[in-house]
């Protein structure tokens, strides 16, 4: 049997895998979920921090990647860390991820008016949490339920804009 590692989007904390793992642990399944926002403290790769994050929580066996929005990307970079210790990943999955884009940064993949929301959201290098890009009635119709909504709004974290590479702040 295969372990699931649910990864989380950069955007948001870990909390957004817990009723997913929670009914696969219910269904008899193992299923981990690491925490990435302490790879969003400084400067430097995110990405790689992300990765060494991911590769603690998992020691043994057989791997299900499975990655949320914009954890996607990371899904090489962590399948190549985990096969380096000899983990097999024997799936990846996207859940509503963006794919890989290699030689390119999240910035660039994005249309211009949303990278130019990203541009003037930025304060001293640092983008408000996820859950403050949206008027509060979108982000009530995108997750309408009041107590799953609250648990995400207190476990997204503040970004460094140096996630989104080649990102120039104001």
């Amino acid at each position: 049997m295969s372990t699931w590692l649910l990864i989380h989007s950069p955007l948001v904390g870990p909390a957004t895998w817990t009723p997913v793992a929670t009914e696969l642990r219910r269904c008899g399944e193992e299923a981990i979920v690491p925490d990435l926002t302490p790879a969003l403290a400084g400067d430097g790769d995110h990405a790689a921090r992300q990765a060494d994050l991911v590769t603690v929580a998992v020691k043994r066996g057989s791997i299900v990647l499975v990655a949320h929005s914009g954890a996607g990307p990371l899904l090489p970079l962590i399948a190549y860390r985990l096969a380096q210790q000899n983990v097999a990943v024997t799936s990846s999955v996207f859940v509503d991820a963006g794919l890989p884009h290699p030689g390119q940064s999240a910035l660039d993949v994005l249309p211009p008016p949303a990278a130019e929301q990203l541009r003037e959201m930025t304060v001293k290098g640092w983008l408000p949490p996820w859950t403050s890009w949206w008027p509060a009635e979108q982000l009530r119709a995108m997750l309408p339920d009041e107590q799953l909504r609250s648990m995400l709004v207190e476990s997204c974290p503040q970004l460094p804009t140096s996630l989104l590479p080649k990102f120039s702040p104001p």
